[in-house]
């Protein structure tokens, strides 16, 4: 969106709409688990804003959609995120909001939450009219209003941007700014594990929410999730404890994955109950999965007898080079643990956070990874990240 500052409407009613720079966040909690959640998720997007003020996009939808997808369907409460990025706005949309996309030749684009499984995830590019989000019963915003920052009570609101003022307009619309050319789409060379350091994919992302892999210790999880890609909670059933509000989790955990809160005088008595997920695996194309299920990945993991049978998920890798096999591995999913088997004849790569080389996985055999992993498949790259960090 190229304007040079937003100007933000409100439209009254009993949610939140709280605003940091080039990021908004209208949400509706209601219940003390649902303000617990929506506060954490104010912490998460201050601290993107911290790090990167003008364009803050892409690691904002990250950082949302990693909160949602470890947090209990119950203490998350319907919202709306808009945020620059450095040709758009990336935009999250969970649970009953709507969103409406004005083009800047009036073009109209409606957006929902409400029949999502998970969320709804989009980059709009270029110069926009206006962005109008609302949850709850819709409410006409207040158009004398101009919300600078911080938080207010609010149902809705309306984004648009403005542009530099001359004594003059313009007879006609100024020309676009042209976007910044996408990078060459990656290929098997571009991201081949090279001996004796750990190279970055350098993939063009198109429609997502997620920049090139971070460095480790910047990684917080992503963000895009493709929306016509459900995936359903499972209920296989493990040992955990709980947290002084009811909230399961692994018995290792230091804090509360839900809340936050601190687990360290918790009394762990192990007691059973269904697994939460256990975090997002994001590929090189911005595409997030969230880790619920066994999944097999590869060029054509539909065709796998674990996927036939319901046994596990497909993760699709596309590959016109055919550098990644047709059931290239598979992430199994034991107890609280995340672990990848190499399937291929080719290889499968791993780079833990911090580490300088890469290595080669044991054919056939399980490896327990940890958020922060980053594994190589042919001329793809995937990245392993969590909130359920220790």
């Amino acid at each position: 969106m190229d304007a040079d500052t937003w100007q933000v409407q409100l439209a009254p009613g009993d949610g939140l709409v709280a605003r940091s720079g080039r990021v908004l966040l209208l949400a509706r909690p209601k219940g003390v688990e649902q303000e617990s959640f929506t506060a954490a998720l104010r912490e998460a997007i201050e601290a993107v804003v911290r790090a990167d003020a003008a364009t803050p996009g892409r690691r904002v939808a990250r950082s949302v959609a990693g909160l949602v997808a470890a947090a209990d369907d119950d203490s998350v409460p319907p919202l709306v995120v808009v945020a620059a990025t450095d040709d758009g706005l990336a935009l999250l949309l969970v649970g009953d909001v709507d969103v409406e996309v004005v083009g800047a030749e009036g073009s109209v684009e409606e957006l929902s939450g409400r029949d999502a499984a998970t969320w709804v995830d989009r980059v709009v590019r270029g110069d926009l009219g206006s962005v109008t989000a609302r949850v709850g019963p819709g409410t006409e915003v207040d158009r004398r209003s101009d919300f600078g920052g911080g938080t207010v009570t609010a149902s809705g609101f309306r984004l648009t941007p403005v542009r530099s003022s001359t004594a003059t307009p313009p007879a006609a619309p100024a020309a676009p700014v042209a976007a910044t050319p996408p990078d060459e789409p990656t290929t098997a060379t571009d991201i081949a594990p090279q001996p004796g350091s750990v190279q970055e994919s350098s993939a063009s992302f198109v429609a997502v929410s997620l920049t090139d892999p971070l460095p480790p210790e910047e990684l917080t999880p992503l963000p895009v999730l493709d929306e016509t890609r459900a995936v359903q909670v499972g209920a296989v059933q493990v040992q955990g404890i709980v947290c002084s509000r009811g909230h399961f989790n692994d018995p290792t955990s230091i804090y509360c994955a839900t809340c936050g809160i601190s687990m360290v005088h918790q009394t762990h008595n192990l007691v059973a109950g269904p697994r939460p997920p256990l975090g997002v695996v994001v590929l090189d194309d911005g595409a997030v999965f969230p880790l619920n299920e066994d999944y097999v990945i590869g060029r054509e993991p539909e065709s796998s007898a674990e996927v036939r049978a319901g046994r596990a998920l497909p993760m699709p890798l596309d590959d016109p080079d055919a550098t990644v096999s047709r059931e290239h591995a598979r992430i199994v999913l034991q107890g609280w643990d995340v672990r990848v088997v190499d399937t291929s004849s080719n290889g499968t790569f791993m780079a833990t956070p911090g580490a300088v080389d890469w290595t080669r996985l044991p054919a056939g055999e399980p490896t327990t990874i940890v958020p922060g992993t980053r594994l190589t498949m042919g001329g793809r790259s995937l990245v392993f990240d969590s909130h359920r960090k220790h």
